[in-house]
């Protein structure tokens, strides 16, 4: 049985050490963050023909703290509560085109919402080219919109899209997907990651990541016995669809003690975390 860290954590802010990152380490993180939370979304009022943009981040209300850092460091967007919900709102052109898109640019999303954002990119160029007929750019938009997020069908990845995990984009993708957790029937610790099977690519660069993490060059071209040690530092395993519809999921674990205490714990502890997954973290 598997145990969340949730019961008797103080609800103490000194635990969130998100006010030492850095600009280019927060780029890094919330790029990470958007790949795990991050929804880009587009909608059309068929009544008055406007169409609008919004890169939403939605968190527990526990969590509000971390979304008003957000609107803090961009500059920009609105951060709502609803019903224990809190969620991070980037909804202004101007913003989305001279923040939001810059940095995406500049720190590519790894994962499949990158296809989500080049389209939601797309259809803001289709709205804002002043050669293209009104309704055109209805057609062509909702035509966009019906391709993106759950109705996505295409998970094809262009050949320039390199996957580049950091130590903060990592962070940031962990906050949003990451879970430590404790096995009550072996006393043991553990830490995973599940993501669909569309998400394959993504949960392999996680592993090679954390695999080779902090092994020197001259050990990683050592004997292929010594890689297969590495290799076995974590683990992805596939579980079955629990409805004819759902997507397989894969698992990536890391269960392996020494190398939890000497590589990842050490990795995550020199980081600075945003959300209040850093006292799950703690209790790990």
């Amino acid at each position: 049985m598997l145990l969340p860290f949730s019961l008797g954590l103080k609800k103490d802010n000194t635990l969130i050490k998100f006010r030492n990152m850095t600009d280019y380490e927060f780029k890094q993180w919330l790029v990470g963050f958007i790949d795990g939370e991050g929804c880009f979304r587009i909608a059309i009022n068929n009544k008055n023909k406007v169409i609008s943009f919004n890169l939403t981040i939605g968190l527990h209300v526990d969590d509000l703290e971390a979304l008003e850092f957000i609107r803090n460091r961009l500059k920009c967007g609105n951060v709502f509560i609803d019903k224990g919900v809190t969620t991070f709102h980037l909804t202004k052109i101007n913003d989305i085109q001279n923040i939001l898109i810059p940095l995406l640019d500049e720190f590519p999303l790894n994962g499949v919402k990158y296809l989500d954002y080049l389209a939601f990119k797309q259809a803001i160029n289709i709205k804002l080219d002043s050669l293209v007929k009104q309704s055109d750019k209805l057609e062509l938009i909702t035509q966009i919109k019906n391709r993106m997020n759950t109705r996505r069908v295409d998970f094809t990845m262009s050949s320039s899209h390199t996957i580049r995990i950091t130590p903060y984009w990592l962070l940031g993708f962990i906050e949003g997907e990451g879970s430590f957790f404790f096995n009550y029937t072996n006393m043991g610790v553990g830490f995973s990651i599940t993501l669909t099977s569309s998400q394959a690519p993504l949960i392999n660069a996680i592993k090679n990541f954390l695999d080779s993490y902090l092994i020197e060059d001259v050990h990683l071209k050592a004997s292929p016995v010594y890689k297969e040690i590495i290799s076995q530092r974590t683990s992805l395993h596939t579980k079955k669809k629990s409805t004819e519809n759902a997507n397989t999921a894969i698992i990536l674990q890391l269960k392996r003690v020494n190398f939890i205490l000497d590589k990842f714990i050490p990795l995550l502890s020199n980081l600075s975390f945003v959300t209040k997954k850093y006292q799950d973290f703690l209790d790990f």
